[in-house]
């Protein structure tokens, strides 16, 4: 039983409501809170003293007005800064220090949330900082004007560099309506309010987005449920009455881009295919899977492709950014090479490509690409922090939280014939299509 009490915060005025407790298997629990929060608890006693957190929202940038998507990228750090419960940030350090308590907020483009790691003992301390973080977030104007300032010089910083020309044209050549992917100029952090940054911490913490919060740690059901009572199921969570679909269209023209702006004398080269992701079905577990099977399959067989083949030293990677929930998925083959090798190793690119597309993927290279993905899952099952990362994703997201605890049967069940229908919806043909070359500046 945990020793500990928690002094360092005010104690929550009331208490709140679980509705329900069921118990899923022998080593996963689950509540009901009345304020709509889902908590699932994974005993893990293999990681002994340690235990984690994971509050996630199926909230995101997506969820966010647009003219507030600015104020989304430096409101974290904005909030940080301003302290909370009546501590500034030196004493906030000093007191998670003291509890053995590492509190990061995570944005991405459809979730967010935090990631708390904490020790068995400082689960109360976790569990009430949890709580003063989700209600009395408020910003502090002159810690907002600092940020500022720093967020304009880093962008205009990234303006004039190589990467920020490339990043900034292609993405200004990709985009032709909506800004939910739009990279900012740095004149437009000296505009964001606090009242901007406010309302970004609201939407995103103070309101219902299927919230879940996942535990993982050597405890039992009872350790858990009193801290529920005093510090979750009392945050009040405003209902989202409008589920907000950002506004995006892209060129679906192919284009080529010559961009002299290195500072290098190497080249880069880079083949980006986008495309809408098709939304008539559910994705499913064996679809992640077998998302993350084909990227490992790419990768292997443009390296067999350029070294073997082509006889080229370089080694090109394969990018695939496949988001949950999300609108468009990218496929990006980057390299970087001697300019003498360019033609050869564009003929080798589109040789990668028009042979994944045509031939498909074969029986072997699903097999090894299986046992690889199992490999590097094999770990999670005593990893605290990946555990309530997975969980909270797949709870999110749709996706069987079984395949966290046992990913094999959903490895298994991925097929060549599933694979080669990823390879056409994320790599066909039809794919929105940006090659990119990244020269030496002139002299």
């Amino acid at each position: 039983m945990m020793a500990k009490t928690v002094a360092v915060f005010s104690s929550p005025a009331q208490k709140g409501e679980i509705v329900s407790q069921q118990q899923v298997d022998d080593t996963t629990w689950q509540w009901q809170l009345g304020n709509g929060v889902e908590v699932w608890l994974k005993q893990m006693p293999d990681i002994k003293k340690n235990a984690y957190m994971n509050w996630a929202a199926k909230g995101g940038r997506a969820q966010l007005d647009p003219a507030l998507y600015p104020a989304s990228e430096l409101a974290f750090d904005t909030l940080y800064r301003s302290g909370f419960a009546g501590l500034d940030v030196a004493a906030i350090e000093k007191v998670f220090a003291a509890n053995n308590t590492l509190l990061t907020p995570y944005l991405s483009d459809f979730d967010n949330g935090l990631s708390i790691a904490t020790q068995y003992d400082d689960l109360p301390f976790a569990m009430s900082a949890l709580h003063h973080v989700l209600t009395e977030g408020k910003v502090d104007p002159v810690q907002l004007k600092q940020v500022k300032k720093q967020y304009v010089e880093g962008r205009a910083e990234f303006e004039t560099s190589p990467f920020g020309q490339v990043l900034t044209k292609v993405n200004d050549s990709q985009v032709v309506r909506g800004t939910f992917y739009k990279i900012w100029p740095s004149s437009t952090f000296t505009e964001i309010t606090s009242d901007d940054v406010q309302q970004v911490y609201q939407r995103l913490f103070q309101q219902q987005h299927h919230n879940r919060l996942v535990i993982a740690g050597d405890f039992q059901p009872e350790d858990i449920t009193p801290l529920l009572r005093q510090y979750v199921a009392n945050i009040p969570l405003a209902e989202n009455k409008q589920e907000l679909l950002p506004q995006v269209e892209l060129n679906k023209t192919s284009q080529v881009l010559e961009l002299p702006v290195s500072n290098e004398k190497s080249v880069s080269y880079l083949m980006i295919m986008t495309n809408p992701i098709q939304t008539q079905s559910p994705v499913t577990a064996v679809d992640v899977m077998a998302q993350d099977m084909l990227s490992r399959i790419v990768n292997q067989r443009a390296h067999q492709l350029l070294r073997g083949k082509y006889s080229l030293s370089y080694a090109p990677e394969v990018i695939t950014e496949i988001p949950d929930s999300g609108l468009h998925s990218t496929v990006i083959v980057s390299m970087n090479l001697d300019q003498k090798d360019l033609a050869k190793s564009k003929q080798a690119v589109a040789e990668l490509l028009k042979g994944i597309q045509q031939d498909g993927i074969t029986l072997q290279e699903r097999d090894t690409a299986a046992k690889q993905l199992a490999v590097a899952l094999k770990p999670m099952a005593k990893n605290g922090a990946e555990t309530v990362r997975f969980m909270g994703r797949y709870l999110l997201h749709g996706y069987s939280v079984d395949a966290v605890k046992d990913p094999q049967p959903y490895i298994d069940q991925v097929t060549t014939e599933l694979l080669n229908q990823q390879v056409k919806q994320f790599m066909g043909k039809q794919s929105y299509t940006i090659e990119a070359t990244i020269l030496p500046k002139a002299s």
